[in-house]
């Protein structure tokens, strides 16, 4: 209770300090108040480390990481349903018509080869495959992806599926109920349209001079700048289609 207590204090500190700031800049309340918001909000997000954020991350890279290990052990079919249910929630509607591949290796072994990807691919029957390893590929194997055709290959080596296994963890069976907290959407998708209005916003403040505007335009282009945020995996498992 008492951490609680003084972490409530500091936020309390913080947003009076910056509010005392921005009164004595502008000499106006709503303003100064407006631009302490958008501060505060700016703080948070980059000191979110120091709350607790980072370890959090972490933890998700690891669970991740053992997941991927957890699916080397296991049997292929099992292993290729697994990994169709996590594309399936990661490219919705994008596997239809996909042959699936797998290839069980153990994360810390050798990566997987040009040599091991075309011994997958041939064979194949036209159109897609996917090829998803447990294990990372190498330079080479990557490009030689990129350049078969007949059927086109999607590699998904390690990297990319842990990245995929952090974005979509699969259910734990048992889990604490989470507390409530606002949740605000900074998706890619909405982003040109924050930046539209937050720029319509800052002329409206240009033209009227009113501070409202101001703030409420820095808050609009602070989430549009969150959402522009590069992705951490690929949008399409294949970029031409």
């Amino acid at each position: 209770m008492g951490k609680k207590i003084d972490h409530a204090a500091l936020h309390v500190l913080a947003a009076l300090a910056l509010y005392l700031f921005f009164a004595a800049a502008f000499r106006n309340i709503w303003a100064a108040a407006a631009c302490a918001l958008c501060a505060m909000l700016c703080l948070r997000r980059v000191l979110s480390g120091l709350t607790g954020r980072l370890p959090k991350r972490e933890k998700r890279r690891e669970r991740a990481r053992a997941e991927v290990e957890r699916w080397a052990l296991l049997d292929a079919a099992t292993a290729e349903k697994e990994a169709r249910a996590l594309l399936e929630k990661a490219y919705p509607g994008q596997l239809e018509g996909a042959e699936m591949a797998v290839a069980l290796r153990h994360p810390q072994g050798p990566p997987l080869d040009a040599s091991a990807l075309l011994d997958i691919w041939r064979g194949r029957a036209d159109g897609r495959l996917i090829i998803v390893s447990t294990a990372r590929a190498d330079a080479a194997a990557h490009a030689c992806a990129g350049k078969l055709a007949h059927p086109a290959v999607c590699l998904i080596d390690a990297a990319r599926l842990g990245a995929l296994l952090e974005k979509f963890p699969p259910p734990r069976e048992k889990s604490a109920p989470s507390r409530r907290r606002l949740h605000i959407s900074v998706s890619r998708e909405r982003a040109p349209r924050r930046l539209l209005f937050g720029l319509l916003l800052l002329l409206m403040y240009l033209l009227l001079g009113n501070p409202l505007y101001l703030g409420a335009s820095l808050l609009t282009l602070f989430l549009a700048a969150l959402g522009w945020k590069k992705p951490p995996v690929p949008r399409r498992l294949f970029p031409g289609s």
